[in-house]
């Protein structure tokens, strides 16, 4: 089934093992990045306490800024019609991203499981065919996630930024105070934020809350295209295995057959379960993503058109990526789910006229 690797050069050997290192090191820095790494099973006492320590931290950040946000939205300002569905937006994004964090949480060992398939799959490639098949699946999958990752970023960035420079004037004691701006609404009946260092305090904490945002999304979006394009890799794979079996012998030995293709069923029985641990991964954040995803587009929507109608023409570009981002974000979860649909179709189709062939 193709040119083994192990009779290659020693340069070609250095570059796969490369490739399969670059490959587990995206999600690798996906996932440390939201403290979910899975841990080993010999992880030692403070190593876990630790991680549950970062993973509390996270929470944490989250949820004061998602209280302080729903405080302003639904006591404050609830009289506000305006500030009211301007704020609506990223306190949506906010319950959906604890959602999202909340779920690949509790399936962490199906992470755990998917990376251990992985490397398994790199350490078994036999064939230069293989690997180069496997390569290119695996380059796709992490062009997509690094996309994903610097657009999300500028996209959450840019709005926390513009944020900040919109400066409002209060009554203080009978005495206007210009008040600088924060990413997100804060409630000042927990901590005055008008004045030092109260702000510079929130402020950081908003800006780390907004990194937790971007790093999650990434994570959904961009781990679910790196296992998808993997298993895409490895049902092509078998795809070529089951041509071969036809191909290279011109009178079928059945005993061969049968060898083959219970070695072809048992890995196509690995890659269903690398599917199977993928989809419990990720079906209930992507439900979250294009549900939420359609919310955000209303409200986003509904921003553009009030910033166009106030004449505040230097926040439509801000709204007008968001719209772009989320729009992108849903896009890439429908096309690759379908990408996935497609070769197991295909796998199937070629299993069947692989047997339609011996049977003739």
């Amino acid at each position: 089934m193709g040119d083994p690797i192990n009779g290659r050069n020693s340069f070609i050997v250095t570059t796969y093992l490369a490739n399969k290192e670059h490959d587990i090191r995206l999600i690798r820095w996906l996932l440390k990045s939201i403290c979910l790494w899975p841990r080993s099973g010999k992880a030692s006492i403070v190593d876990r306490v630790l991680s549950e320590f970062l993973i509390f931290t996270c929470f944490s950040l989250l949820f004061m800024t998602i209280v302080s946000m729903g405080l302003v939205i639904f006591v404050e300002k609830r009289e506000d019609m305006d500030v009211m569905m301007i704020n609506m937006g990223p306190f949506v994004y906010l319950l959906m991203t604890v959602m999202k964090y909340t779920c690949l949480i509790v399936h962490v060992d199906d992470i755990r499981k998917c990376i251990d398939c992985i490397e398994l799959d790199w350490d078994i490639v036999k064939t230069v065919e293989d690997y180069e098949v496997m390569l290119k699946d695996a380059k796709i999958g992490r062009f997509v996630a690094t996309c994903i990752t610097l657009f999300v970023y500028c996209t959450i960035q840019s709005y926390n930024i513009t944020r900040c420079f919109m400066k409002t004037v209060v009554n203080v004691d009978n005495v206007s105070v210009l008040t600088r701006g924060l990413p997100y609404p804060f409630y000042n009946e927990i901590v005055d934020t008008r004045f030092s260092p109260a702000y510079e305090i929130v402020l950081v904490i908003h800006f780390v809350s907004g990194f937790l945002l971007c790093n999650i999304t990434n994570v959904n979006c961009g781990l679910m295209a790196i296992l998808v394009m993997h298993a895409c890799g490895q049902l092509k794979i078998l795809i070529q295995w089951l041509g071969d079996i036809v191909q290279e012998d011109d009178v079928i030995d059945i005993s061969t057959v049968q060898q083959k293709l219970g070695f072809i069923v048992e890995h196509h029985l690995q890659v269903i379960k690398f599917v199977s641990h993928t989809e419990n991964i990720m079906y209930l954040t992507c439900l979250v993503e294009l549900l939420g995803g359609s919310i955000l587009l209303c409200f986003a929507g509904y921003c553009c058109l009030t910033a166009w109608h106030k004449a505040e023409t230097e926040n439509i570009p801000v709204y007008s990526v968001i719209v772009v981002s989320v729009i992108l974000n849903i896009f890439i979860i429908c096309y690759i789910a379908e990408v996935l649909s497609e070769q197991v179709l295909k796998a199937s189709m070629t299993y069947l006229n692989m047997l339609r062939q011996i049977a003739v």
